[in-house]
């Protein structure tokens, strides 16, 4: 899908589309400030081309507030990730500093997914471990040119032996399938993609009660798509497993997944 404002703005115009967390609702950034109360705006999809006009709230300014994506604890698959309320422009690594629990530097690499305007965090991680993670004033500055303050967080992971394996095995399945398994909180834990039937094993669990779920994934992008009356596009086929999963500790659970047509 592609976007395209056709109000005409200033040349210092700059703008920025975030997707709200955990909904299909897009946000449009924008400075300066307009004396307009109105943008028109251009929706092009595969199968249809729409005009949309969108009336502009007041715009208050806000401070950036950051927090970490997910809650509860560590896994050592998940990268550590954080989130934004305003959408992140520039990252200065000299400013962010890692170490583990003897106070030793640890390598990461950071990625920046601009639509759902979250960083992550990539370092490998082991058991037992307590990781600091500080972001030191000016290490993230937002579309408004907002930095944040000194931030600080605990990375904690635990022994191998307090955390839970399962192997999942589908059965019936077209493919490609998405398999992924959420907690209570509906968070998605992780995630396998499959092109053909195969077991699919998921290590290193924090013990608890899951949802499985499988994602027909029609189109082979690789992720959900919903339904979308703009594109005229029916949401993707989803399967849940018939109940919850309990996943234990130094315990290793095989379930088999069947699907139904």
């Amino acid at each position: 899908m592609d976007i395209k404002l056709m109000t005409k703005v200033p040349d210092s115009f700059n703008s920025r589309i975030t997707q709200a967390k955990d909904k299909d609702t897009l946000s449009y950034w924008f400075r300066p400030k307009l004396e307009l109360d109105s943008l028109i705006f251009k929706v092009s999809g595969p199968k249809t081309i729409d005009t949309f006009t969108v009336r502009l709230k007041d715009q208050l300014k806000d401070s950036l507030v950051i927090s970490p994506f997910r809650d509860g604890p560590e896994t050592f698959e998940k990268p550590f990730e954080i989130d934004a309320n305003l959408p992140l422009t520039t990252i200065d690594r000299s400013q962010i500093k890692l170490i583990d629990k003897d106070s030793a530097d640890v390598s990461f690499n950071l990625v920046l997914d601009s639509l759902k305007n979250r960083l992550r965090f990539e370092f490998e991680k082991t058991e037992s471990n307590n990781y600091r993670l500080k972001l030191y004033p000016g290490a993230l500055t937002d579309f408004f040119e907002n930095t944040n303050d000194t931030l600080s967080y605990s990375i904690r992971t635990k022994a191998v032996s307090d955390y839970g394996n399962l192997r999942l095995i589908p059965r019936n399945g077209k493919y490609p399938l998405i398999i992924q398994l959420i907690n209570q909180n509906d968070q998605i834990i992780t995630e396998r993609y499959l092109t053909s039937e195969a077991p699919v094993d998921f290590t290193n669990l924090n013990p608890g009660k899951y949802n499985a779920r499988v994602i027909f994934d029609q189109n082979k992008n690789g992720k959900y798509d919903p339904g979308s009356f703009l594109l005229k596009r029916q949401a993707e086929r989803v399967s849940y497993y018939p109940e919850l999963i309990e996943v234990r500790a130094s315990w290793n659970f095989i379930e088999e997944f069947i699907l139904q047509d």
